[in-house]
């Protein structure tokens, strides 16, 4: 029955110890988070993001009711407004963006014999 007593843990000697050393712990959680402060001010960005929007264009009689549809995804006035074309002045853009030279590279320049521009690379 002494092993029982002997491996109990008091609390209240502990919560003692934290209290007496609350200086201590201050000091060194106030270090850290200044540490923290400094180290996310200084250090260099590294990402970015950028977004384009593309308005669609809708005829001016469109009514409230396809407006409001048009926000879950219905389209009430037909496949004739669908909008969804890319504009001629997106056209550097896309050109330019690394998804679309992955899929170009990948892409098959001679059907006939599966060559791709991966492949086909010179010398």
């Amino acid at each position: 029955m002494d092993n029982i007593k002997d491996e109990e843990i008091d609390l209240v000697e502990i919560l003692k110890k934290i209290y007496k050393s609350r200086k201590f712990i201050l000091i060194i959680s106030f270090s850290f988070a200044l540490i923290g402060v400094a180290v996310a001010m200084l250090s260099p960005i590294k990402f970015s993001s950028e977004t384009i929007f593309i308005t669609q264009n809708q005829e001016s009689n469109s009514s409230s009711l396809s407006g409001v549809a048009s926000l879950v995804g219905i389209n009430l006035l037909g496949a004739s407004n669908f909008g969804g074309e890319i504009p001629s002045s997106m056209y550097p853009q896309v050109t330019q963006s690394p998804k679309f030279k992955r899929l170009l590279l990948n892409s098959n320049i001679d059907f006939d014999n599966k060559i791709n521009f991966f492949s086909s690379s010179c010398c």
